[in-house]
């Protein structure tokens, strides 16, 4: 090398999800330490609020009785002991380990919003047990303290999290490059596949076996590509469902916070159509943006909507979710879907030429040639996608990699 220093790493390509997720990991190290320390602190705080809530239940205490019937007396004693087990459950509930995350960021990212959830559902509980709450309010210190914790230490989680968000779009921005380099190959190799197979039947052709038996291999094959369409087709809705179960409950109060608005772009257009209208990382950070700019309005009540808390977590429920990696994630499967159609048509061409007995050898040659000038520039994009997440690994990671495909 002209300037020195260590070859540059060789990765699989199908190694570079784990070698992401563990640089990643190292990166935020402070925040698995910090975090990690907080989620010991929670396990213990959800512990201590179990046996505050049987402490609770097994109180033989007789409930505040001012300005109250007497005849209400038992009804409150059994609410206690409901309250106290409604309560327990909804801590229980709480999942403060999840090892199935890619890595750190994912996981506490994930911690913080089921301990967010927690804290939600035992203010829902207070609410609807608002007269145990009351009347027992000299015997719920355990309780309040613990609840004022849990609060603080979300907090703290929440701040460490959002420490580390710029090294989270950094992550993000090279994930979705490594999707899409994953995209080209399974494209590349379906194009491959389609070529061989067309030089295949011309071979065979030549060989002048075109027989019974070979019609029936194609027509099987045929078959199951179908099949497999079906079933491709069918994850593409349930992918393109998700996001429009997320995007459909907010496209009239994004109508609502557009109102009078003289941004260039609108948020219910976005949600409208995400497909046609998020196509980079520009468009997404917008687009988070817009949603950021709603939830503060819907929190300071500048929006009316019919149920506020609905419609706040529906946003917060998107925020939370990586739209743009699910957007990705179904052009992805469109684009297997696309290479998967054009298969299908080479079989369906294939059976149709045997049926009629022959199989014009120039047109066979011709569609080799269109297949070959796509995967040309398949290839293309490819060397090209592969030398901007070098780039990337180096330029975020410090890591001189070379990817091997």
């Amino acid at each position: 090398m002209f300037f020195g220093g260590r070859d540059a790493e060789k990765v699989e390509a199908d190694r570079l999800d784990a070698l992401l997720n563990s640089l990643f990991t190292k990166k935020i190290s402070s925040l698995d330490s910090r975090a990690s320390g907080i989620a010991r602190d929670l396990t213990q705080t959800k512990v201590q609020f179990i046996d505050a809530c049987r402490t609770f239940a097994d109180l033989d205490a007789e409930p505040d009785t001012e300005d109250m019937f007497v005849a209400n007396v038992n009804a409150i004693k059994t609410q206690k002991n409901v309250y106290a087990k409604a309560l327990a459950n909804v801590i229980n509930g709480l999942s403060v380990d999840d090892e199935g995350s890619p890595n750190a960021y994912v996981r506490y990212n994930g911690l913080l919003a089921n301990v967010e959830g927690t804290i939600n559902e035992m203010l829902k509980l207070n609410a609807n047990y608002k007269q145990v709450v009351y009347r027992y309010s000299n015997h719920i210190g355990a309780f309040k303290k613990l609840f004022s914790n849990m609060e603080k230490l979300r907090d703290t989680l929440r701040i460490e999290i959002e420490n580390k968000s710029k090294e989270f779009l950094e992550y993000n921005k090279l994930n979705d490059e490594i999707l899409g380099l994953h995209t080209l190959i399974e494209e590349a190799r379906a194009l491959d596949r389609a070529i061989a197979e067309i030089n295949e039947n011309s071979a065979r052709r030549e060989e002048g076996n075109l027989g019974v038996s070979n019609e029936q291999d194609i027509s099987g094959k045929l078959s199951g590509k179908r099949a497999e369409l079906v079933a491709l087709s069918n994850e593409i809705i349930r992918a393109r469902g998700r996001i429009d179960a997320l995007a459909a409950p907010l496209e009239r109060p994004a109508r609502k916070f557009d109102h009078g608005s003289a941004r260039k772009r609108q948020l219910h257009v976005l949600l409208e159509d995400p497909y046609g209208s998020i196509k980079d990382e520009s468009d997404y950070q917008e687009f988070v943006s817009l949603a950021q700019e709603l939830k503060s309005s819907l929190d300071a009540g500048r929006i009316d909507v019919k149920n506020q808390e609905d419609t706040g977590n529906a946003v917060a429920a998107l925020l939370n979710s990586n739209v743009f990696s699910m957007l990705a994630s179904v052009r992805s499967l469109e684009a297997r879907r696309y290479a998967m159609n054009d298969e299908i048509k080479l079989l369906e061409r294939a059976l149709e030429d045997i049926m009629q007995s022959r199989l014009s050898s120039e047109r066979s040659l011709k569609e080799v040639e269109d297949l070959q000038k796509r995967a040309g520039g398949v290839v293309s994009a490819k060397e090209l996608r592969k030398s901007s997440i070098e780039k990337l690994f180096q330029s975020y990671y410090g890591r001189r990699i070379s990817i091997l495909i």
